[in-house]
């Protein structure tokens, strides 16, 4: 699995759409690592390593860092359940999203786990917060067990 503090680094660093990144967040999503590769006309792409294929190409569609729709759909799929919210905050310098998790408490409806973070787009800020949400999450998970 790809490193996450290693990942939330590169993603909060980023200014625009990052195909590298990309890639990263599609391996955290499958599980599967990838290697770089330039083809003979210098195009660079990525391949996924296969369990019994060996090198198979992959991650040439996946728009996380471009797409907020694609980056709202990992959402989706690594978190269900949880709800977000995106917008942007003029005096603060830009676009936030802010992810949290809905849990049941002895008093009813309440808030988990909450993580939110600013980015240069609203697909960074999303991407941002959602790894910050799956680390709280694994921290949570440790210290319980």
């Amino acid at each position: 699995m790809t490193d996450l503090t290693a990942l939330l680094t590169r993603v909060d660093a980023a200014t625009g759409p990052d195909r590298q990144i990309d890639c990263l967040l599609d391996c955290l999503r499958t599980g599967r690592e990838f290697i770089e590769w330039t083809a003979d006309t210098g195009i660079v792409g990525y391949r996924f390593k296969h369990h019994t294929l060996g090198w198979e190409l992959g991650c040439w569609r996946v728009g996380y860092t471009a797409s907020l729709d694609a980056a709202l759909a990992l959402v989706t799929k690594m978190l269900p359940g949880w709800r977000w919210s995106i917008g942007t905050i003029q005096s603060n310098g830009g676009d936030y999203a802010q992810l949290a998790e809905p849990v049941m408490t002895e008093f009813g409806p309440g808030i988990g786990i909450r993580a939110q973070q600013h980015a240069a787009t609203p697909p960074l800020a999303v991407l941002s917060a959602l790894l910050r949400a799956l680390i709280a999450k694994q921290e949570v998970a440790d210290a319980e067990g």
